[in-house]
């Protein structure tokens, strides 16, 4: 018989045509071994992506395979075609690190119509097994071909890891130190039907009490300390995919919670319980408790000794709930294409528009188009409020891994993103974050309160009136009224709380007001109406701590492709003209900046916000309009540009945000 060592490297993406994944072979590496495990030849192969037709960069990036290298070799079904060739009629047993690599072939076998291609291969046998066997490693462990390596003082400095041939060639240096014919021959599998389906069996844990594949009598449970059976308290409760039942013992007293699992394995359904004593839980409870403290005891004590060299880890969250989620994804790619990985430790965490909270650890360039979601380069993650954690809980499939974070950049437009919510979160967890803070950014968000601190605060603006929707429907004519006679037409109806102009309305007549204010009351309970300014829309970027210095930017004048800046002619229609500087005359440019700085300080911003005014036609009165505490970052954005054309750079402008974010919470601003 002989041995076959393979590696596979693999290019995981979407499937489109399918709504599925798909990995996608992109390189062969094999080693021939004989019987005395002794190495014959090998086999090497890049793969033309059939279905794929680009690397996603985390690949390009562990495996230095160009688009240009794949693009022009041959295609998998001549590539397998050599490769039964070279292995030739006689004997074998295919052997890969893990059973990753054989599912990936059975499924690019699936997915590119080669029948029966599995029967080149008679016998199958996991090589990552035998070593961890062997080693007497821990069997909850999944060791990595790069720790077995080192543990088996196997020197890899020479070899290009993360590439099939020379992964191969280690794998097999791996299972000739770690060789135990015992263990080959009891992990040894027939390659046939069986062989497939069992292989192919994905494990489902069952959650539902009512599944007629649990079998109660397992809840009945014996006494650990005198075997006696147990009475069972209370109901059985589901928790965490699995079931809680407390129990007391009659003979001796003692009671335990038992929690219990059930998986469908291919074998069967597999029955876990786990039983212990409150005074076990609770020791266990203060034990984490004690560790957390100990980690936040280091976490600080580590800050304090940081190195100015040292690199900080910084979260970019992005997505969101909001009706702006989809600026927030290219927004945050700027972003993070602009931080410098010289000095900072990038973390991305996406949320869906469900609500769901990712860890995201693929290529950048699926963030913009919302393909990130199904790149399966997700694990389920949340910002803990916990000040000891200071950071992320990552639910990774061996246990949960705790990701310490420096600062975070929330790159989140609009609701639960701009509104002090997640501000809220961070000032919990006590991480320093990019931004207003809690207080400021939800009055920045609720245009009726922002109206009236401008107004308090001797700030011009237009006239506005504001109520909410459910007196609205009690008496929407005395509104109107109110309408026509303190406002006039044309006005705009906004609901308090949105963004970048989603729920707006220009109303010209008493007619247009009706659907506009139940548009905006689709969007939020609180409605303004603003009356309509005659005039240059302009906008200044504005940086700085509330206490500290305060940098306004040069004034940028927009002219809107359509009769009014909305939505799609802030993000979606390139015709709207940016005039940096604006066309205005320098006393009214002055004008602008300082009230911009002014209404910073009034409503407490901090970090940054971009200040929209209008400059009024009739007599050139500088108008607020609104504030914007989180601005587009977008390649058509006005912040970035404006801070731009004063000599600070995407790169310089990203990098001076964080500084800031992290002085606010040190409290060195004030």
């Amino acid at each position: 018989m002989k041995y076959i060592i393979i590696d596979l490297e693999w290019n995981g993406a979407p499937l489109y045509k399918t709504g599925g994944y798909f990995n996608e072979i992109i390189e062969i590496g094999a080693v021939r071994l004989d019987e005395q495990l002794r190495q014959v030849d090998t086999f090497q192969a890049l793969v033309q992506p059939k279905i794929h037709k680009k690397l996603t960069g985390r690949v390009k990036r562990l495996t230095h395979i160009s688009n240009d290298e794949v693009r022009n070799a041959k295609k998998f079904r001549e590539i397998y075609r050599d490769f039964r060739e070279w292995l030739g009629e006689e004997e074998n047993c295919i052997l890969t690190w893990g059973i990753g690599d054989i599912l990936v072939l059975l499924e690019n076998f699936d997915q590119l119509g080669i029948n029966n291609g599995i029967s080149a291969i008679h016998n199958y046998c996991d090589a990552q097994a035998i070593c961890q066997r062997s080693l007497e490693i821990d069997s909850a462990k999944q060791p990595g071909l790069s720790a077995v390596a080192e543990q088996l003082g196997i020197p890899c400095d020479d070899m290009e890891m993360h590439r099939a041939l020379d992964d191969s060639i280690v794998s097999a240096e791996c299972l000739r130190r770690a060789w135990k014919q015992e263990l080959f021959d009891e992990l040894r599998s027939r390659v046939d039907e069986e062989f497939i389906r069992r292989i192919t069996f994905k494990t489902v844990i069952i959650s539902d009490l009512k599944n007629p594949l649990i079998d109660k009598g397992l809840f009945r449970q014996r006494c650990p300390g005198c075997n006696a059976r147990m009475r069972r308290l209370g109901n059985i409760n589901s928790r965490n995919r699995g079931f809680t039942v407390e129990y007391r013992c009659p003979q001796c007293g003692t009671e335990y919670v038992g929690r219990h699992q059930f998986k469908l394995k291919y074998e069967g359904i597999q029955h876990k319980c786990v039983l212990r004593t409150r005074e076990e839980i609770e020791a266990a409870k203060r034990e984490e408790a004690e560790k957390a403290l100990r980690r936040a005891q280091n976490a600080t004590s580590d800050k304090g000794d940081r190195s100015p060299m040292s690199k900080k880890t910084v979260a970019v969250l992005f997505g969101g709930r909001s009706s702006e989620h989809e600026v927030s994804r290219k927004s945050a790619t700027m972003v993070i294409n602009n931080l410098s990985r010289d000095k900072y430790d990038l973390v991305m965490v996406g949320i869906t528009k469900e609500g769901r909270w990712y860890l995201y650890e693929g290529d950048v360039a699926l963030i913009a188009d919302g393909s990130w979601e199904t790149s399966g380069a997700t694990v389920p993650a949340v910002i803990s409020p916990d000040t000891a954690t200071h950071g992320l809980l990552v639910m990774r499939d061996s246990g949960v891994e705790t990701v310490r974070l420096d600062v975070v950049f929330p790159v989140l437009h609009g609701r639960n993103g701009e509104d002090g919510t997640m501000q809220g979160l961070l000032e919990l967890a006590g991480i320093p974050y990019v931004g207003c803070d809690c207080a400021s950014s939800a009055v920045c968000m609720d245009k009726a309160l922002t109206n009236t601190l401008l107004e308090f605060g001797g700030i011009p603006q237009a006239k506005f009136i504001w109520f909410y929707a459910a007196d609205w429907a009690e008496n929407s004519e005395m509104y109107i009224d109110r309408i026509d006679s303190e406002l006039g037409y044309p006005c705009f109806v906004k609901p308090a709380n949105a963004g970048s102009s989603v729920g707006i309305s220009k109303c010209k007549s008493r007619d247009d007001l009706r659907a506009a204010i139940e548009l905006a009351a689709a969007n939020d309970p609180k409605i303004v109406i603003e009356e309509g300014i005659v005039g240059a829309e302009v906008e200044t970027a504005v940086m700085g701590n509330s206490c500290g210095e305060i940098t306004v930017s040069t004034v940028g004048e927009i002219a809107p492709a359509a009769e009014w800046y909305d939505y799609d002619a802030k993000y979606n229609n390139a015709e709207s003209a940016l005039f940096i500087p604006g066309r205005l005359s320098p006393e009214t440019m002055a004008l602008i900046k300082e009230r911009a700085a002014k209404a910073y300080r009034i409503l407490g911003c901090s970090g940054l916000t971009r200040m929209d005014f209008f400059v009024r036609k009739s007599d050139g009165e500088v108008m607020l309009n609104e504030p914007n505490t989180l601005p587009g970052f977008t390649p058509i954005s006005m912040y970035p540009k404006l801070m731009e054309f004063d000599g600070i750079d995407n790169a310089s402008l990203v990098d001076r945000l964080l500084v800031l974010a992290e002085e606010r919470m040190n409290g060195s601003a004030k």
